[in-house]
């Protein structure tokens, strides 16, 4: 039996009268007059008049007809069929979605095998029409097996799901789960979790999300009686170094979990294959135990480094790193103050990125006028000191030095006119310039400017919130360049009267950054206050090392692969260039065509994934519980619309509609009207 999905508009098909009165109002009036010289054609007359009549009650009918079938196709008509949805949904009395946890924390000894029996036995007591689903997850959540009726289907994709190293995240896998239960029409929706309920897995979660009316979540946490004695927490370790035969520091948090403390835990440092050193160290019970370490990096490019805790194998007990070393920084400051002097920018400047031989950086200096664009073909960093022109070749080769990932610093001095540095490197510097203030301006009596709004959160400057890197308080300011045109760039320090000192913007592939008071004894106490060398150090570092690629990532997360390149897995198996979700521990290497080296990943798995602290069921399911219905029903909506489950042939009749009007516009064409 046809049955209809918008039966409403079957209203419509009264416009079927609409054609009838067309005709009825607009037919011919045929009035009879005699005339006796016609009587030889009174048999013809009277044929071509029943044709014209048959004609144009054919055409009536197709207007008709038109108007019936296109309300009909608006009503949707359908033939029921007991499985399937007018939206193509499988129907079903009965759909769970079962969500399994696979992160690391789940290969603990019996942990998945629980699951799986947990998984099994709900499953099992199915009734006949139930559908189920699976998702698995850690950070990510994913669709193993799509809706299915066949439970020996499921059993087979369960049996050969493995956890593997990943985090944590309870939510976005519950949440996966609803989505999928809205692809499918169900009496009785349900969502059954089992997982081991970690606390990290909860913490992220903000609260403003809930399941979807009618859904139901089941949770059914898996308990481990053996948890990891210690793990490691937290790791601090440098991604990227310039070549400066120096120590760097590693650090490490270490947890213990026991409820006892753990002594003489021996934490190894290994470096390209080779044991640098082996600390001990002692974790109080339910504590932490902090593990430092201090290396040279000598070898250029990649270093890859593994830090163990205990003897090894233990989950979460190793920790992959790779720290790439770059050559000493090449640095070209042109000067745009006549002739040298002790108290200018350009002299600190010199003086503070060369204090000793073994500096990372080479610097040249230069009378700004006589520079060339050779001379900046080989800087990986320039820098301005009072500099308001330049030729064009100089420009074209300021701007190759952000094309190829370099950087510039502007720091404009008293040589320098507001008019002149912004017609020349507008389109290089992150902002213009409209005129010097001096401190007294804004402040009482003999006030200095002072730096505050300091964003230590920026990569630039985060270094500096630690404890014994600088204080920039001690920094005090007579004279400074009030900035304009800075829209589209960052502002990174502020004097104390708002007016920004401190200012990037990336440009093409690199970065450009201006100091509004440069490091000149007769605009501020800068150059000699402790803070300056770090400050310029660290400015000059990521200038240069802006473009130096990411080496660090963790379990879930993409590695990206450059065109033409391959990625080699910890396992040996390659993949093509484009990204790939990392799904174990280890080295992942970036190959060139030619199968040689260009970059190292190191991945490690969550370094919270080890914690016991385990989240209260009854707060998960009161906090996804799905909101109280204050309006219509949609869930009986939509089962309503389940119960009207069939084939639909309304496209059909919307091209019989089709086909009707241009088989009307024809016979139209071809009736004549007198």
């Amino acid at each position: 039996m046809i049955s209809f999905q918008n039966p409403y508009f079957l209203i419509g098909t009264g416009a079927a009268a609409i054609p009838i009165l067309i005709f009825l109002l607009t037919r011919d009036r045929i009035k009879k007059v005699a005339f006796s010289t016609l009587r030889f054609f009174a048999g013809t007359s009277a044929t071509l008049i029943k044709r014209k009549r048959w004609q144009e009650a054919v055409l009536l009918a197709m207007r008709v007809g038109v108007c019936v079938l296109l309300a009909l196709a608006f009503a949707r008509p359908f033939l029921p069929s007991p499985n399937v949805t007018p939206q193509g949904q499988m129907r079903v009395g009965r759909a769970v979605a079962v969500v399994v946890d696979v992160s690391a924390s789940m290969t603990r000894p019996g942990a998945f095998d629980q699951a799986r029996q947990i998984i099994k036995k709900t499953v099992d007591g199915l009734p006949a029409d139930a559908a189920v689903t699976l998702v698995a997850f850690d950070r990510t959540p994913r669709v193993e097996l799509p809706w299915t009726r066949d439970t020996a289907k499921f059993d087979g994709t369960l049996a050969v799901l493995q956890p593997g190293s990943g985090g944590t995240d309870i939510v976005a896998a519950v949440r996966k789960a609803d989505e999928a239960l809205e692809q499918i029409a169900a009496d009785d929706k349900q969502i059954l979790l089992v997982s081991d309920m970690q606390r990290i897995g909860w913490e992220g979660f903000q609260g403003s999300w809930k399941l979807h009316a009618g859904v139901t979540l089941s949770i059914q946490p898996v308990k481990v009686d053996k948890t990891v004695d210690y793990a490691i927490a937290d790791a601090d370790y440098p991604q990227s170094i310039v070549k400066d035969g120096q120590g760097h520091s590693m650090t490490l948090r270490i947890a213990c979990y026991a409820q006892q403390a753990i002594n003489n835990v021996p934490v190894t440092l290994t470096l390209n294959g080779k044991e640098v050193e082996t600390q001990r160290v002692n974790l109080p019970a339910g504590g932490n135990a902090i593990a430092r370490f201090t290396s040279k990096f000598e070898q250029i490019g990649d270093n890859r480094g593994v830090i163990q805790v205990g003897a090894g194998g233990a989950l979460g007990s190793t920790l992959y790193f790779n720290t790439r070393v770059v050559p000493k920084i090449a640095v070209l400051i042109l000067s745009g103050a006549a002739g040298s002097s002790k108290a200018d920018a350009a002299f600190f400047l010199q003086t503070a990125l060369t204090p000793t031989e073994e500096s990372p950086f080479v610097v040249q200096t230069l009378p700004a006028e006589r520079a060339t664009a050779t001379d900046v073909a080989g800087a990986s960093v320039v820098m301005l000191a009072d500099v308001d022109a330049a030729s064009p070749g100089l420009k074209a080769a300021l701007r190759g030095v952000l094309e190829r990932g370099g950087g510039l610093l502007f720091l404009p001095g008293s040589h320098v006119t507001a008019e002149a540095f912004s017609a020349t490197f507008g389109e290089l510097a992150p902002c213009g310039l409209r005129r010097t203030m001096a401190a007294s301006e804004t402040r009482r009596g003999d006030a200095k400017a002072m730096l505050t709004r300091i964003d230590y959160d920026n990569p630039i400057l985060e270094v500096f919130q630690r404890p014994h890197f600088g204080d920039f308080s001690a920094v005090q300011f007579e004279r400074y360049w009030e900035v304009t045109d800075s829209q589209l760039s960052k502002v990174l320090a502020r004097f104390d009267d708002g007016r920004p000192y401190l200012l990037t913007r990336s440009i093409a592939n690199g970065n450009s950054i201006l100091w509004a008071s440069p490091p000149d004894l007769r605009w501020n106490n800068l150059p000699t206050r402790a803070i300056f060398l770090p400050f310029l150090h660290q400015i000059t570092r990521t200038l240069a090392q802006h473009t130096e690629p990411q080496t660090r990532y963790f379990v879930g997360d993409i590695l990206p692969v450059p065109a033409q390149s391959t990625l080699s897995d910890p396992a040996g198996q390659l993949h093509k260039d484009g990204g790939f979700m990392a799904g174990q521990t280890g080295y992942y290497a970036v190959l060139d065509g030619a199968g040689k080296v260009m970059l190292t990943y190191a991945v490690n798995g969550d370094m919270g994934e080890m914690n016991p602290a385990v989240v209260d069921v009854a707060e998960v399911q009161a906090a996804l519980a799905p909101p109280a219905r204050t309006g219509p029903d949609i869930a009986a909506h939509v089962a309503g619309l389940a119960g009207q489950a069939g084939k639909e042939f309304w496209l059909y009749t919307v091209a019989a509609v089709l086909l009707l009007t241009v088989s009307e516009l024809v016979v139209s064409n071809r009736v004549a009207r007198h």
